[in-house]
C-alpha cells in the first residue's frame, strides 16, 4: 500500500518538475524573441 503511495507521488513530483521545465524554457524562449524583435527594430 506506501510502496504504491510513493509512486503516486514520484510521478506527480515528475510531472510538476516536467511542466515547470516546460514553462521555463517557453519563458527563456519568449524573451530570446522578444530582444531579438528590440533589436531588428533598432536597425
Amino acid at each position: 500500500m506506501a510502496d504504491k503511495w510513493l509512486h503516486a507521488q514520484r510521478d506527480e513530483i515528475r510531472e510538476r518538475n516536467r511542466q515547470a521545465r516546460e514553462a521555463q524554457m517557453r519563458e527563456a524562449q519568449r524573451l530570446a524573441d522578444e530582444r531579438r524583435a528590440r533589436q531588428n527594430a533598432k536597425r
